[in-house]
């Protein structure tokens, strides 16, 4: 298996199942933090959005269509079409 993971890759189990997502930079607890990987649940973009506000982003994510959308995490509406993304 693999040592190390990528963007992409599953993470957790259960109700905590999701894919491994690069993140952008931000601040956390006061500091700067650069781009790195996040363990995001398929939860129709909730945990998504939770986790882009705790780094200081507004930017909300719907799952959407990705045809009517600009810029997309794949692989986290589980209970839509496949054509369907976390999308702005």
């Amino acid at each position: 298996g693999k040592c190390i993971a990528a963007a992409g890759d599953s993470c957790g189990s259960g109700k905590g199942a999701g894919l491994w997502v690069l993140m952008p930079g931000g601040t956390q607890g006061g500091k700067p933090v650069g781009e790195h990987l996040m363990c995001i649940k398929k939860d129709d973009c909730a945990d998504l959005n939770a986790k882009l506000q705790n780094l200081g982003h507004t930017e909300v994510y719907n799952c959407i269509d990705t045809s009517q959308a600009k810029t997309c995490v794949s692989g986290l509406c589980p209970d839509k079409p496949a054509s369907f993304a976390c999308c702005l």
